[in-house]
């Protein structure tokens, strides 16, 4: 599944972060993976990695030098339509040729990719951009629905899950308005430390909205004990959960924090352990071909 809330400044202040990301990555907890780290073959580039066979090497978010974001996002089906997905390409790579190809403008990636959706499963893809804007540029697409490709307004706060961005699941409603109180109150460059437990407080809540009546018009035939246990922010299911938690925070003078909290493998849902990995770098715009 997947769940994220986003704020982007629109008068970013020399003080404050211009840009502040958070994203839990909700997994089968056998399904290997990479803690974030920057990668090998490109250096650049900062991010966990999926490791299960035949998908290996993509992601679900990750960042570049040249101040780019990528985050990609499950989408609830129902049981019948994953029961006669075919298979399809890996869409963990969407994010890796978005970083991967900076001279490329988001809006026009995000128009390939449309005309490209049905070689894969269901998915919502974020981009962000950062370097030589004066205000960061977000742009959004959804394969489902009749979505198309589009900016996102700076300045406010957006929550996106695993339904169409416009009719966001209550956890996600839930969780944009207390992200949005978070930012207003800690959004400030000494107020580092609070800002991210506070964020954190929040993608760690267990609490269940359920029922919820969009997750039925998606999925009406999962199961009720499925819907109940991924109708809250923090993920916890026999087999499946809330993996990774990470923050991302962009100052006026595009210094990065990034910060991800993991579980560490294998795995024991019983006696969990979790490792943080915290990454300081400041965007490069030598890396960048805009």
């Amino acid at each position: 599944m997947c769940i994220l809330f986003l704020y982007v400044a629109n008068n970013p202040s020399p003080d404050s972060y211009k840009v502040i990301l958070a994203v839990n990555r909700d997994e089968m907890y056998g399904r290997p993976t990479q803690v974030a780290k920057f990668w090998g073959t490109q250096p650049d580039i900062l991010g966990g990695r999926d490791m299960q066979k035949g998908r290996e090497g993509g992601t679900w978010l990750a960042m570049s030098k040249s101040g780019r974001i990528g985050a990609l996002l499950n989408v609830l089906q129902s049981a019948e339509s994953l029961s006669t997905a075919s298979q399809r390409r890996g869409r963990g790579f969407l994010v890796n040729d978005f970083l991967l190809n900076p001279s490329v403008d988001a809006m026009q990636y995000l128009s390939k990719i449309y005309n490209s959706a049905s070689e894969y499963n269901p998915f919502s893809l974020l981009t962000v951009d950062v370097l030589n804007r004066d205000i960061p540029q977000v742009c959004f697409y959804s394969c489902s629905g009749e979505n198309k490709p589009h900016e996102l307004p700076s300045g406010t706060v957006h929550g996106i899950g695993n339904s169409f961005i416009d009719v966001p699941f209550q956890k996600v409603k839930t969780g944009r308005e207390a992200f949005a109180r978070v930012v207003n109150d800690n959004n400030r460059v000494d107020a580092k430390t609070t800002l991210i437990n506070n964020i954190l407080e929040i993608m760690k809540n267990q609490q269940q909205f359920h029922p919820d009546p969009q997750m039925y018009r998606q999925a009406a035939d999962q199961p009720e004990t499925f819907l109940r246990g991924i109708s809250s922010r923090f993920i916890k299911l026999p087999g499946y959960g809330t993996r990774t938690h990470t923050v991302i925070l962009i100052d006026f003078y595009n210094n990065v924090s990034y910060e991800e909290i993991t579980l560490k493998e294998p795995i024991c849902e019983n006696d969990a352990e979790w490792t943080t990995s915290s990454f300081d770098f400041k965007i490069n715009e030598n890396n960048n071909s805009h």
